[in-house]
């Protein structure tokens, strides 16, 4: 008698941006209490004290004209 062959779908999870750089091992990435963290690649000077602000990495990689969900800027530690 022949054995029948049983077939199990190989799974493949489907994950978004699998293949993107990740923001914490870019050397512009620095942590920041109590958010995702900071670009320094980004960010505005105050021309009247000097400090500068840096955009917060998730705006950074949400913006099309900045990092973008590509990573564009992004630079390996």
């Amino acid at each position: 008698m022949k054995e029948l062959a049983i077939i199990r779908p190989v799974l493949r999870p489907i994950i978004a941006n699998i293949d993107n750089v990740v923001c914490k091992k870019c050397a512009y990435f620095r942590e920041h209490r109590g958010s995702s963290g900071l670009c320094t690649k980004f960010g505005e000077k105050n021309i009247i004290t000097g400090a500068i602000t840096y955009q917060f990495a998730n705006v950074s990689r949400t913006n099309s004209d900045l990092c973008s969900r590509r990573g564009l800027y992004y630079v390996a530690k």
